[in-house]
């Protein structure tokens, strides 16, 4: 099964090609604009998106993917100078955050992890997913802080 992803951002486009050999289909736009154009017409496994790419600010672009289309899987991708935002987005939704310039094995194993993230999220809806692959069951077995939290979420 091949996995089709976009990548966003210009510095970004020239890394599309280099995933062909390991079954991934990466199709690459320069600025928001495109990517919701592109969003609409196919049906993406994952974005990439370069924080610092034109059109739309990194957090206000993955809000709009996820109410769009929630199971797609989001990666930001920052500079080294710009990781506390790699850092924020995770904790704003995104499923994972990569540095640039891109390495096609990170890029990966980026997807991979945030695809099984993604995946998780769809068939567990009732774990409680945190930064780092945790995922801490909700329920009477759960640690009490993980259970306080899902109590809550749920109420809100």
């Amino acid at each position: 099964m091949s996995v089709s992803f976009l990548v966003v951002g210009a510095p970004l486009e020239t890394s599309a090609g280099l995933f062909e050999v390991a079954g991934l289909s990466a199709v690459a736009c320069p600025n928001a604009g495109q990517a919701f154009e592109l969003l609409e017409k196919n049906p993406y496994q994952a974005v990439f998106y370069d924080l610092r790419a034109p059109g739309m600010d990194g957090m206000e672009f993955m809000r709009r993917v996820h109410q769009r289309s929630p199971n797609v899987a989001f990666v930001m991708v920052t500079r080294p100078e710009d990781v506390r935002y790699g850092i924020l987005a995770m904790l704003s939704g995104a499923s994972d955050y990569i540095q640039a310039p891109l390495d096609p094995r990170a890029v990966i194993a980026s997807l991979a992890r945030a695809l099984r993230r993604k995946y998780l999220e769809r068939v567990s809806p009732k774990q409680i997913h945190v930064p780092g692959d945790d995922v801490i069951p909700a329920g009477p077995s759960a640690p009490q802080s993980a259970t306080a939290l899902h109590s809550s979420q749920a109420s809100a």
